[in-house]
């Protein structure tokens, strides 16, 4: 089914489950294995792998910054599957790399040291893949990957994507309020916020990165990309100042921004590059709408989490 809800004994209870479902929509699993006190998932579609781990404690490999003493999920992506008999982060091939180091980026989400209260798990039908953990009652993570974006200006090279709350290289203290809306950088220490891989001039074979901070230690991958939610540059159009807009006071209809993604030319400037499918910035929740309500537009229905709502596809 395109989605599923539920709860979870345990933060390797949440990943199984996950593996599980994901596998109910067409991906194929290479690995489901235990690795340290966590457990680590591969799995791949087409020629896009995705790599999930969960850790009690500490980084989910060995570079880095501070080291998270709570349990987390992680994600990246890459074009290969290396095997079990090495680490989890060895899946280099068509990963994002940081500069100056050959070292995997990746996201993650903070979960509850021991059972989450609830999860909530997306598919559009397209590969689109939302995960929303309510990890404690009423303060919720996001996490989410897809094998492409929607594309604008062309049928430019890449597609594929991925985005969490937190950053894996430069983690302090994590996020412990709820979620962002996805893509909005700056949510742990202002590490990246999610990657796009996508050739744009001259920086081709690696993955943008959302997040204004160009050194490696915040993620930074060689290019940075900007989402319309928040005012990046003087020249790129945003959508923050209408947060405080986004219900109707006339039929208290959610309003749904689309999330926009741009990034920096050579030669100056930004171009619109994709669209991030299934989620949109909204602030129906806390003005006529509760968490994880439902509600419908036409023919689609959208379930309401903090700053941000996802389509839900039955």
């Amino acid at each position: 089914m395109a989605y599923q809800t539920g709860s979870a004994s345990s933060p390797n209870d949440l990943l199984g489950q996950l593996a599980a479902w994901l596998v109910s929509r067409g991906w194929t699993q290479d690995a489901s294995v235990a690795d340290g006190t966590g457990w680590r998932v591969h799995a791949h579609k087409g020629g896009s792998y995705v790599h999930l781990k969960t850790t009690m404690t500490g980084r989910p490999w060995a570079y880095g910054n501070l080291a998270p003493s709570y349990p987390c999920l992680w994600v990246y992506m890459s074009t290969a599957f290396v095997g079990t008999g090495s680490n989890w982060n060895a899946n280099t091939t068509g990963a994002p790399a940081i500069i100056s180091s050959a070292g995997v980026e990746g996201n993650g989400i903070v979960l509850n040291n021991g059972a989450q209260t609830s999860y909530h798990f997306f598919d559009d039908g397209s590969d689109h893949i939302v995960v929303i953990v309510e990890r404690t009652p009423g303060v919720y993570q996001d996490l989410g990957f897809g094998l492409s974006v929607t594309k604008h200006g062309g049928n430019w090279t890449g597609g594929a994507y991925f985005f969490g709350q937190i950053n894996d290289y430069y983690n302090a203290g994590g996020d412990s309020d709820n979620a962002h809306c996805p893509f909005q950088y700056g949510n742990s220490d202002g590490g990246a916020s999610g990657y796009i891989r996508a050739d744009v001039d001259s920086f081709s074979g690696n993955w943008l990165c959302c997040t204004p901070n160009t050194s490696q230690g915040y993620g930074y991958t060689g290019k940075p990309c900007y989402p319309n939610i928040q005012a990046s540059l003087a020249t790129m159009p945003n959508i923050s100042n209408l947060q405080g807009r986004g219900v109707s006071s006339l039929t208290t209809q959610a309003i749904l921004f689309p999330i926009r993604i741009f990034a920096p030319r050579d030669a100056g400037g930004v171009s619109l590059l994709a669209t991030i499918p299934s989620v949109f910035y909204s602030n129906a929740y806390g003005n006529g709408f509760g968490l994880a309500s439902e509600f419908t537009i036409g023919p689609d229905t959208y379930k309401v989490f903090p700053n941000f709502v996802v389509k839900k596809v039955a």
